[in-house]
């Protein structure tokens, strides 16, 4: 690391932040290194949405989303209750298996089968991982 430069991790984003790291690239003109892995790993623990990166020509974009993950904004999307109280539950708790889905609804198989497809559909669950390790996240 060069004289005089130190790696700084921030909790809270504040909008003098922007004018810092512009400040920097263009006194330096040189590299800036923004933790992508940092900032989606502290994203999932904090059980927000991990925000979408992408490069554009010379520009770097980081995109957050709004959280509208709360019961009036679930019950607009068509959701019914026990959709409603999964994603509530991972909110909370990061993640979201089938057999938790069908404890936490007191439903059988087949009917969280069919809620979580549908809440796929709506792009509102994303299924990582593979047979009994399948997992749901926002």
């Amino acid at each position: 690391m060069p004289e005089q430069q130190n790696i700084e991790y921030k909790t809270s984003w504040h909008e003098e932040y922007l004018d810092w790291i512009c400040g920097f690239a263009n006194a330096q003109g040189d590299k800036i290194y923004i933790g992508k892995d940092k900032m989606k790993n502290l994203c999932i623990d904090a059980n927000i949405p991990v925000p979408h990166f992408s490069c554009k020509g010379n520009d770097f974009w980081t995109i957050f989303q709004k959280i509208l993950y709360n019961k009036e904004d679930l019950s607009k999307l068509g959701l019914n209750e026990r959709q409603m109280k999964a994603v509530l539950y991972v909110r909370k708790n990061g993640k979201i298996t089938n057999k938790e889905y069908q404890e936490l609804n007191d439903t059988i198989d087949r009917t969280a089968l069919r809620d979580i497809e549908e809440l796929m559909n709506k792009n509102i669950f994303k299924r990582e991982g593979d047979g009994k390790k399948t997992y749901y996240r926002i």
